[in-house]
């Protein structure tokens, strides 16, 4: 299913292997680590930037939070 989605046998690895990297977009994300618990959106001039935030473990605490701009993953924090 993902072969047929994406095309790219490195890009099916890197989901089924649960990783993420810069450049991926928010759809490859959401197949690797699932739909996120939390996502702010901020809409600036020139960019759209959103933080997926998974692994809550309290109020507004997230084990790992990924920084999007205009679609594509630029960086991410894991606790």
């Amino acid at each position: 299913m993902l072969m047929d989605k994406y095309g790219d046998p490195e890009v099916v690895q890197g989901i089924l292997r649960q990783t993420i990297w810069q450049g991926m977009t928010t759809e490859q994300l959401s197949d690797s680590w699932g739909r996120p618990v939390a996502i702010d959106d901020k809409v600036y001039k020139s960019k759209t930037v959103q933080v997926y935030k998974y692994g809550q473990t309290g109020k507004n605490r997230f084990s790992s939070r990924v920084r999007i701009e205009n679609g594509s993953v630029v960086g991410w924090e894991q606790k």
